[in-house]
């Protein structure tokens, strides 16, 4: 997917090759059968974002930005390797976000979990944003703040990235 707008894949996609977001906005609604990646080019001033609530049956590299549909997880059979940014998106009440759920390994050393606008966030909430079965390595960091900053903390077994969103302490300058 190159350029602005949005391309949207439902059903099952049998194709050979990668599902690529280069610029614009590629959502997997249905299934793809190869790896898919989200590209982040800044000397073109592209950056390609990669969204659905559909399945990824090979790797998924994340450049650019990542996050799954409001209507649902995107899930990805293989590995995630992730260096871009991943977006919170909630439910419509604000009470859960919605996942994305990954069937090996999940390294995002160097990810930013990001905001998204249209989204309700609330205090005091956890928000399980990204699930691996074989686990999550690396440190990310979060593009939170002003009025709620969010801590990022990890599952003791190592397989659940949860953002818990704190208000800021605006009391007193």
């Amino acid at each position: 997917k190159v350029g602005a707008g949005k391309l949207t894949m439902m059903g099952n996609n049998t194709y050979k090759g990668s599902s690529i977001a280069a610029n614009g906005t590629l959502a997997i609604d249905g299934s793809v059968t190869g790896d898919a990646w989200s590209i982040q080019d800044s000397s073109a001033g592209m950056t390609g974002t990669l969204t659905g609530k559909g399945s990824i049956g090979g790797n998924l590299y994340n450049e650019g930005i990542l996050q799954p549909s409001a209507e649902g997880n995107l899930t990805v059979k293989g590995n995630l390797k992730s260096t871009g940014s991943i977006g919170l998106v909630t439910t419509d009440s604000g009470q859960s976000a919605r996942q994305i759920v990954v069937g090996g390994t999940a390294k995002v050393d160097g990810s930013v979990l990001v905001p998204v606008n249209g989204n309700l966030y609330l205090p005091k909430v956890n928000y399980s944003f990204l699930t691996a079965a074989g686990g999550i390595t690396g440190t990310m960091t979060t593009a939170f703040s002003g009025l709620l900053n969010a801590e990022l903390t990890a599952s003791a077994d190592g397989r659940t990235e949860t953002a818990v969103l704190r208000a800021a302490d605006n009391v007193g300058g």
